[in-house]
């Protein structure tokens, strides 16, 4: 600690965070107070709303659309007020794109708490979000067909490449390798992504540290080496991985590791070493600071509480040079388990007592099916291309 002055001062920073989110609740997280949407309106109220699509999703039945810049019409008490952020559902294949003003006629219906203990809890999922409420519309206009460019560009893309794997390999194998890949899991198979989460591998289906390390380490390397600078392997590296966090979108654990790959390519650039709980503390500082309510959520304490015994607890373990091949093997594995099984039974009620082994297996195959998957599906697209151009 002596050594590290901003590991200290990013831990004193945590603690004053935590102790406010703790104990100041809604006085210190804007997230927990009621919204205007919520003051102003009730369940299924009538409202016009005017705002900005910052993303999209199709679904079966129309459009899931996400708004920012919201100005919000009551139509019963003739009240206007502003929201931040709120989702509309609506039955059109009407082509929208990021960047759009949209006007939606519709009614406002608000997430629910979880009713029981271990349940999917609606309400805090969204609130994580700075969003409040959803409207059901039944019409809905184009006031300025303005467009993000490069956001759409990306989304374009994103949808393409999913499209892409669910044809080449079907929907159930395809959506699996679209959720590794892409983080989309909107359209995976409900009983394989069950099967994924009870043998505790579900890991593997979100965008993680093992993702962006492919990505935005494995881009550093290649050009470090083809060009033989740290610098121009760090922006190489650094401009990749800014695109796909761009695609994917900024999580949790997304947000840990592209503070992480930072201080990491820095390190290299400037001849320092690289200090993992430094910048380990740096990203949590950066996640609660940004958002205090991460500090209730299962993501967040899985993916730092995984480095954290990486850090901490693992090293112990290898310290012990006597042990037998079995267990040390398996003390690494049983060690960060330790770590994450609390939060784990808290949160799911339940522990996947061969995840042990399971993920021997599975996270060195990681790095094959990343690459594999990547490869095969840019060159499948890059034929495609030169089909349609000829």
């Amino acid at each position: 600690m002596r050594n590290r002055p901003l590991l200290s001062v990013c831990l004193i920073i945590l603690c004053v965070l935590t102790s406010c989110t703790l104990v100041g609740k809604e006085r210190f997280i804007k997230e927990l107070r009621p919204s205007p949407l919520e003051i102003c309106t009730t369940e299924d109220e009538s409202v016009i709303v005017c705002g900005v699509i910052y993303r999209q999703e199709q679904k079966e039945n129309g459009q899931m659309i996400y708004l920012k810049y919201n100005s919000v019409y009551s139509i019963s008490n003739k009240q206007k007020f502003q929201e931040s952020k709120i989702i509309v559902y609506i039955n059109s294949r009407e082509k929208l794109h990021i960047g759009n003003r949209i006007k939606v006629r519709g009614t406002v219906s608000f997430y629910e708490n979880a009713r029981n203990q271990g349940n999917f809890d609606q309400k805090f999922y969204y609130q994580k979000q700075g969003i409040h409420g959803k409207i059901y519309g039944s019409q809905m206009q184009i006031t300025d067909k303005s467009v993000d460019v490069f956001r759409e560009k990306l989304a374009v893309f994103r949808a393409g490449w999913k499209e892409l794997l669910v044809r080449e390999m079907g929907e159930r194998e395809g959506g699996v390798l679209a959720a590794i890949l892409l983080g989309e899991k909107s359209d995976m198979d409900p009983e394989m992504k069950e099967l994924y989460q009870v043998n505790g591998i579900g890991h593997i289906l979100a965008i993680s540290g093992l993702h962006l390390s492919f990505v935005g380490l494995g881009a550093y390397r290649l050009f470090r080496r083809l060009t033989g600078s740290y610098k121009a392997g760090g922006l190489a590296g650094g401009m990749l991985l800014f695109l796909y966090v761009s695609m994917i979108g900024m999580t949790v654990s997304v947000l840990r590791a592209w503070v992480m790959f930072l201080f990491r390519v820095g390190a290299d650039v400037t001849g320092r070493k690289y200090d993992m709980p430094t910048a380990l503390s740096v990203a949590a500082v950066i996640a609660v600071g940004s958002n205090p309510l991460y500090l209730y959520d299962g993501g967040f304490l899985l993916s730092f509480g995984a480095l954290l015994a990486i850090c901490t607890v693992i090293p112990l373990v290898k310290e012990e040079s006597q042990q037998p091949v079995l267990v040390r093997i398996l003390g690494p594995g049983i060690a960060m388990n330790c770590v994450l099984w609390p939060v784990i039974l808290y949160f799911f009620f339940e522990v996947p007592l061969y995840s042990v082994m399971l993920n021997l297996l599975v996270i060195p195959l990681m790095p094959v099916i990343l690459s594999c998957g990547m490869a095969g599906s840019l060159v499948r697209m890059a034929g495609e291309h030169l089909e349609h151009g000829y």
